[in-house]
């Protein structure tokens, strides 16, 4: 067997995991943890010290195992508060909170209240946008970095205050086209002198530490799974999702209820791919999957070319070409 070379995290909602892949591509180690997830009157949360440490104790598996090069990814629209260095001043507020999210719309300053009502504003300053909170957490912690949590993990990692984009562009703060900061859209939601984090795609170069780029969560489940052209992965964690790779660009626009995503993107190449998304619905499922044995009887849908791990499940589709 060839040499292991190849790790991936992924630090999920419930779930953290680790694979490690030879030289050959072929899975030659995996552990899974359990990730807390914390919940009362309509908060979710995760400590992030103890995210640390989990980060921490598969970074040192990989290692041991022999992984020279480390991917880390996690879940995206979560936000929190934190000292220049790495020092959490907060929770790290996830996808699911409600209560968190509503009082933060509900704090807006009155401009930005009042634009909650026009188009694209509506969204951009609803209960459930990221950006809202990012407002009242700068507000809460002067002189603190917020954002989403993947610039938090990149700078635990070493690789400086960035963001990657897909994540910024989910904040309501950034342009998704331009990737730039929208000004107006930062003072309406009272966070203005924010420090914006260096944004754009990691070219998956290790950092300081040998831990390369933290991907999306979807897209580096495509990657870490096997899941090519011709595959769909069905994620059923907290959320529900449908990811596959393309052989080319996504149609534009895309087909009705679909997202674009990048893939990845390295030196000379970008792959890109179609996700359909349920959020929070995978916790009904993954009920029922559990309630009948588990995934042994689900995985036989898989054909040879296609791998199913626990928690996934790879299904064949036609491809166009």
């Amino acid at each position: 067997m060839a040499e292991p070379l190849y790790a991936g995290i992924d630090l999920g909602t419930s779930r953290a995991k680790l694979r490690i892949y030879d030289g050959e591509g072929r899975l030659v180690k995996w552990e899974d943890r359990p990730e807390p997830l914390h919940r009362r009157g309509g908060e979710a949360w995760h400590d992030p010290e103890t995210l640390r440490n989990t980060l921490e104790l598969l970074i040192g598996l990989a290692k041991r195992e022999g992984a020279r090069t480390i991917g880390v990814s996690l879940y995206r629209a979560s936000v929190a508060a934190w000292l220049p260095g790495g020092k959490p001043l907060t929770r790290i507020i996830l996808w699911l909170d409600r209560a968190l999210h509503k009082r933060a719309a509900e704090t807006l300053p009155l401009p930005g209240r009042i634009a909650r009502r026009l188009p694209v504003y509506n969204r951009v300053l609803a209960p459930w946008s990221p950006l809202p909170l990012i407002g009242m957490l700068h507000r809460e912690n002067p002189g603190a970095r917020v954002w989403t949590v993947d610039a938090l993990l990149l700078e635990w990692l070493g690789h400086g205050y960035k963001s990657e984009p897909a994540a910024a562009a989910l904040t309501g703060a950034i342009n998704p086209a331009s990737l730039r900061p929208v000004p107006l859209a930062l003072r309406l939601a009272g966070a203005s002198g924010l420090e914006i984090p260096e944004i754009g795609y990691n070219t998956l170069e290790p950092g300081p530490r040998g831990v390369s780029a933290i991907l999306p969560d979807q897209q580096a489940a495509l990657v870490g799974l096997g899941c090519g052209v011709g595959c769909v992965k069905l994620s059923l964690g907290t959320g529900f999702f449908a990811d596959t790779v393309l052989p080319g660009k996504p149609p534009i626009p895309p087909p009705r209820g679909l997202v674009p995503l990048v893939v990845y993107r390295v030196p000379g190449e970008t792959r890109w791919g179609l996700e359909s998304l349920a959020p929070g619905a995978g916790l009904a499922v993954d009920s029922v999957v559990r309630a009948i044995g588990g995934w042994d009887g689900l995985s036989k849908l898989s054909p040879r070319d296609c791998r199913e791990w626990p928690g996934a499940l790879l299904i064949p589709v036609f491809s166009p070409h």
